[in-house]
């Protein structure tokens, strides 16, 4: 699946896999590992103006989404209904 995202968009799909991270398996955790990386390099090399096409294989989007919707759960139970609309909306273009 073949995704455009902008800067900001980016870095919060950074933000929410790095903080769920611990959240999942091992072999969950390896693979958010190996996604993060990739993802901060298309970060660090991107202008600040430009969207990025981020290619994911079945099971990174998976965990990508999975990933996401629990951020944003996590943030409902907080009490924090803004920043989980921000989240949902980044879910909502990766769907």
């Amino acid at each position: 699946m073949i995704i455009k995202l902008d800067r900001y968009d980016l870095s919060i799909l950074i933000k929410g896999l790095h903080s769920m991270r611990n959240c999942y398996d091992t072999e969950t955790r390896d693979r958010i590992y190996d996604l993060l990386l990739r993802l901060i390099d298309i970060f660090d090399n991107m202008d600040s103006d430009q969207k990025a096409k981020i290619v994911f294989d079945g099971t990174e989007h998976r965990i990508a989404l999975h990933c996401l919707i629990d951020w944003r759960n996590q943030f409902l139970q907080e009490g924090k209904p803004d920043t989980a609309e921000s989240v949902g909306e980044l879910v909502i273009k990766i769907a």
